[in-house]
């Protein structure tokens, strides 16, 4: 417990930056993020709450890499953060589980092979309810992930099962 708590709160939420901008982010998933687009060709990310932006900045440049210019990301989140997205950014203001949301989600996914990565609520109904409205987006190849499933591990409120809860 004592491990996770450092690896959380102080090197992931203290020490990762991309660009000089706070990444609030496990290194270790972006690692594993960016395997599973290169290897499995995935050519859009759906990035459910990019709070300060930054993950969303660099799935971006590790699509253009992989991808060249049919790479893209979609961000959602209830704020936009104060950065400047590459033409391969489309952001959408809502909540994730709103039906315009999914809706405009639907839209520009057509043909895409996509990466979920659901990081915002992390309430159990709330992730489970993620999981069900984009489950139609996964195909062969694609994933649906839910970052934070070790919440009860952290003590965070409110949260408890968490993610872990809504996958079982």
């Amino acid at each position: 417990r004592g491990w996770v708590r450092c690896d959380q709160q102080e090197l992931a939420f203290g020490s990762v930056n991309f660009r000089g901008l706070p990444g609030w982010k496990n290194v270790l998933g972006l690692w594993i993020y960016q395997e599973g687009i290169c290897v499995n060709q995935i050519d859009l990310v759906l990035d459910i709450c990019v709070r300060h932006g930054v993950t969303t900045l660099w799935l971006s440049v590790q699509l253009q890499s992989f991808c060249s210019d049919r790479g893209s990301v979609i961000a959602i989140d209830l704020e936009r953060p104060p950065i400047t997205f590459p033409a391969n950014v489309h952001f959408i203001l809502g909540d994730s589980i709103a039906e315009s949301t999914v809706a405009e989600v639907r839209t520009r996914s057509v043909g895409h092979k996509t990466l979920v990565l659901a990081d915002g609520n992390h309430a159990a109904e709330h992730v489970l309810a993620e999981k069900r409205l984009y489950a139609p987006f996964i195909r062969p190849g694609s994933y649906f992930t839910a970052d934070d499933g070790l919440v009860a591990v952290m003590g965070w409120t409110g949260f408890p099962p968490g993610p872990a809860g809504a996958a079982r």
